[in-house]
């Protein structure tokens, strides 16, 4: 095999636009197992940020085409995994006829990737001089990979086709055809062109060396030997071996990626068991800026990133170094896939700018194209736009309120005595009227023209024998409106120190302006300082336009009275004014809350404003809080919002309510004003249920403490056996709902403290047990007879008692010896019965009834006859 140099100097582009990503697919039967590799290793082409489309073409015996086109990998690859190898019978393919398709179809800067196991049919040698220029136009590479050769012959068409359009070629076995899917996923990342490598050799047997040059363009390069078992070692200047990256490495292939390389020589040292191809590609980087304008730009800040067709554009070209020397420019035009070419004069205007003119038709899309030499290598290299179209005329249907800023307004100290231009850039539709004024608004010379269809002007303004310092100002309007932008533009000039205006005593009422004045005219330059109260002024409440050579007080308050001093000074004079400013206008705070007393049920929203009616300052507002009966300020309750002097009760609950000061305070005075919050709930009786044993005579006290909003209606019931007792003129209720009475038998039962409201009801029970001491009725007659042998029934009347009293009856004998006949408790009716009297049961007999209170009893006395 013959070995093959592929040196191409290219172009270096500037931006990678939207390009094609074509596969180029031998179909033939000998290619199955190639097409069942690919199908397997397909996510190679997954990279749609710069393939627009993805194009397969495949081609057989005799057959070539028609390429399929689509829009996305995902919809490539569906159809990728429909192809099936079949039919052809002759070795060599139509290849040839492939590329130049393809290159025909791709996009400008495209990849093309060619799989085929067999050599280039030998009548398609014409078609090489055809693939030459359509590379030329569309600066395409051509990839070959090649699986095996069928013939006995062999020819050069693949390298010839590597060299003119900017690739490679690669010989694999199948077991390493998947190696190749890496090298194109590499091709797809960059730009790449291939390197010059200065010494080439057919054959190589033992370690052969070459060299390439590494340049400030260059950030990247891809390096390859094919061969037989081929090795590969770069090393620098310095004999330093260089670190890579291993992009394929196969039986027959190896190829490498350095990065971040230094300026310099390098060389490559190469060992292969044969004949070996040798190449590099390099990732070049020139960049240039351009821009166009109906009047010739200074800058890229006066242009426009496309044309406005139909009149004569001035194009500027701004190069990306200082030792870059642009040589040529041209107008790429594109239409139908053709490229024609328009050289344009080139002018040198200032360091790295280049300009050119040219008309431009409507609706063209074309690239600009340069070529330019590095000084330092003595290189040229050339670079592309990405493509451009010239403006157009679209549909407005918004006005635009005008808009104007003047481009480098920092560019503003001329010479004395010389001229100077200024820009300013406008926005606004419809086209509106353009002027410029000096600091008196006399209108100045100008010429505005359209930049940017439809509402982007640019106006120029001259300054012809500046002599002294002022401002000049770029006005815009149209029927929604006028805008403006100013610049102050200095002149170098001798030395000058005149004061113009100072500041004098004022008086300012409260929350009015004020302004103090202080002017001077001098050179060099005099900076104005005001200090207050001995402090310089840096405040939000006070502006200083040194423009208009004055500084306001925005809103006047005490922190604003005091001394204020101009102090003017610049690198050859100074001097100080003083002047002071007094206050009218203050008074003290008188403010307002709309109720005095506000009642709400719980859960009702409430919002008590606190309005200042009167005060200056600005008095400040606070809340505070108390119990309606406590003088003791606390904490504003949970639930309880203030927000702007507002007092907001969202949700009403019975702690809230109480008493709510608003105060008002400024420098001159206090002012107080409360609202009473009452919160709405049911009565609360604060004593407890009870139970109560008291004596007869007793004086018993039975409060009552209620708590209600709104205030509830309270009395008191007393029940016995669940039926309601009225009371005598001895109980009484005073006002505070305590319930007296002095105790009697008949007061034990349920009393009952009932009170009620609007928001329901509350009740305290009190049982109270009135004791009192045991009554037994007289007797008829204490003295009883009654005959021997008959039954002595013996009656005790016991009317009441409480405690329930123990009962017995005694007999007492005539030799006063005393014996208990019977026991128990009770009251009412107690009876005592002796049957068959004797005599011996004469005596005294005593009915006796006993509780804690005291003891009653009876004597009945016995005679038996």
């Amino acid at each position: 095999m013959a070995l093959y140099l592929l040196i191409y100097f290219g172009l270096i582009y500037t931006v990678t636009s939207q390009k094609s990503f074509i596969l180029v697919l031998d179909t033939t039967a000998s290619m199955k197992e190639e097409v069942d590799i690919i199908k397997a290793n397909k996510q190679f082409a997954f990279d749609e940020k710069t393939n627009e489309e993805y194009i397969l073409l495949p081609f057989n015996n005799p057959d070539v085409g028609p390429p399929l086109v689509f829009t996305t990998a995902a919809n490539f690859i569906d159809r990728l995994d429909l192809v099936e190898a079949g039919g052809g019978k002759e070795c060599p393919e139509k290849s040839l006829s492939a590329i130049e398709m393809a290159l025909e179809r791709s996009k400008y800067s495209s990849n093309i990737y060619v799989f085929t196991d067999a050599i280039a049919k030998s009548d398609e040698r014409p078609k090489i001089e055809s693939i030459s220029q359509l590379c030329r136009q569309k600066r395409s590479q051509v990839f070959i990979f090649q699986s095996g050769q069928c013939a006995s012959e062999s020819n050069d068409f693949y390298y010839d086709v590597a060299s003119l359009c900017s690739g490679s070629v690669f010989y694999f076995e199948l077991s390493s055809l998947k190696k190749a899917f890496d090298f194109i996923r590499e091709t797809m990342r960059l730009e790449w062109t291939p390197a010059n490598i200065q010494e080439v050799s057919s054959n190589i047997f033992g370690r052969k060396h070459y060299t390439f040059t590494v340049d400030v363009l260059t950030s990247e390069i891809l390096v390859g030997v094919s061969g037989q078992n081929p090795e590969m070692q770069i090393s620098n200047e310095l004999g330093q071996t260089v670190d890579y990256n291993t992009i394929m490495q196969t039986r027959h292939s190896l190829v490498m990626c350095l990065h971040d390389l230094e300026i310099g020589e390098y060389t490559i040292e190469v060992n292969s068991q044969g004949p070996a191809i040798i190449y590099a590609f390099t990732h070049k980087q020139l960049t240039f800026k351009y821009g166009f304008s109906p009047k010739t730009p200074r800058s890229l800040k006066e242009t426009s990133e496309r044309p406005i067709p139909g009149t004569s554009n001035n194009i500027l070209i701004v190069t990306s170094g200082t030792n870059i020397e642009l040589l040529s420019v041209e107008v790429l035009m594109l239409k139908s896939g053709e490229t024609n070419v328009l050289n344009l004069e080139l002018s040198y205007a200032a360091k790295g700018q280049y300009m050119a003119t040219h008309l431009f038709e409507p609706g063209k899309s074309f690239r600009l194209s340069i070529t330019a030499k590095y000084s330092n290598y003595n290189q040229v290299i050339s670079g592309a736009s990405k493509v451009i179209e010239t403006q157009q005329q679209g549909m407005v249907t918004e006005w635009i309120n005008p808009s104007a800023h003047i481009i480098d307004e920092n560019s503003n100290l001329i010479g004395f005595g010389l001229n100077a231009t200024f820009a300013c850039k406008i926005d606004s539709f419809p086209k509106p009227e353009v002027w410029w004024e000096d600091e008196n608004s006399e209108r100045l010379p100008s010429d505005t023209v359209l930049l940017e269809i439809p509402s982007t002007y640019i106006s120029y303004v001259n300054i012809d024998n500046a002599t002294h310092n002022g401002t000049i100002t770029c006005k815009a309007k149209n029927p929604l409106g006028t805008a403006d932008s100013s610049v102050d533009v200095f002149v170098n000039r001798t030395f000058v120190f005149e004061v113009l205006e100072y500041p004098t005593d004022i008086t300012v009422n409260y929350g009015d302006t004020g302004k103090l004045y202080c002017k001077v005219n001098a050179y060099p330059e005099a900076e104005i300082k005001w200090i207050h109260n001995g402090t310089e002024v840096d405040s939000e409440r006070v502006e200083i336009n040194p423009e208009e050579n004055w500084l306001l007080i925005k809103n006047m308050d005490l922190d604003d009275v005091g001394e204020y001093v101009c102090d003017i000074q610049n690198d050859v004079e100074s001097i100080t004014y003083t002047a002071v400013v007094f206050i009218t206008g203050l008074e003290a705070p008188v403010i307002q809350i709309e109720k005095t007393e506000v009642i709400l049920k719980p859960g009702d929203w409430t919002e008590q404003k606190c309005l200042i009616t009167q005060g200056k300052p600005t008095p400040s507002i606070s809340w505070k809080y108390r119990l309606e009966d406590d003088f003791s300020f606390l904490e504003i309750p949970e639930g309880v919002y203030i927000s702007d002097n507002v007092l907001k009760i969202p949700s009403a609950q019975s702690h809230h309510g109480g008493v709510y000061l608003c105060e008002a305070n400024n420098s001159l005075g206090v002012d107080q004003q409360q609202v009473l919050v009452k919160v709405q709930y049911q009565p609360r009786i604060k004593n407890q249920d009870e139970s109560l044993e008291v004596k007869q005579g007793d004086v018993v006290t039975l409060p009552c403490d209620v708590d209600a909003v709104p205030e509830a209606e309270v009395h008191w019931d007393m029940y016995q056996d669940d039926v309601i007792i009225a009371f005598d003129e001895r109980h009484h209720t005073d006002s505070s709902y305590t319930h007296r009475f002095t105790a009697q038998l008949n007061d034990s039962g349920m009393y009952h403290c009932i009170a009620k409201n609007s928001m329901g009801t509350a009740t305290r029970t009190v049982h109270v047990n009135v004791w009192v001491a045991p009554y037994i009725q007289s007797p008829v007659t204490n003295n009883i007879t009654q005959m021997i042998g008959t039954t002595l029934y013996l009656n005790c009347y016991i009317n009441f008692g409480n405690p329930l009293p123990s009962t017995r009856w005694e007999f007492i004998a005539s030799n006063t010896n005393i014996s208990v006949l019977t026991t128990g408790h009770a009251t009412g009716k107690l009876e005592y019965k002796v049957q068959d009297l004797k005599k011996k049961n004469e005596g005294t007999y005593r009915c006796i009834a006993e509780n804690d209170v005291g003891v009653d009893s009876i004597n009945l006395f016995v005679k038996v006859v």
